[in-house]
């Protein structure tokens, strides 16, 4: 299993014993929804952009559109590559 987020076990085997993996940070929208209601941390950022990025690696991670990105341009398939990761949220895409 792959985590972007820091964790000391495997959340599926409870196993100690992993490692790192760095993943390509370009990839492209495989799905996608607007969030025009955020709650938490994310309420005052809405209306964002809630994706799945299938990485050029294979993996499919959940993230969100920076906030510079136009919603309007959001399409499964556009080429996006990673912003950044934040410890408090899901990492950021920005579109290519």
């Amino acid at each position: 299993m792959l985590s972007y987020a820091k964790t000391v076990y495997c959340p599926n085997c409870g196993s100690l014993k992993i490692q790192p993996k760095n993943l390509d940070k370009n990839g492209e929208i495989f799905t996608f929804t607007i969030v025009r209601r955020g709650f938490g941390r994310m309420k005052d950022r809405a209306p964002y952009g809630l994706l799945t990025v299938l990485s050029a690696d294979g993996c499919k991670i959940l993230g969100i559109l920076s906030n510079n990105s136009n919603l309007s341009e959001l399409k499964i398939g556009k080429k996006v590559v990673l912003e950044s990761i934040d410890e408090q949220s899901n990492p950021t895409y920005r579109f290519i």
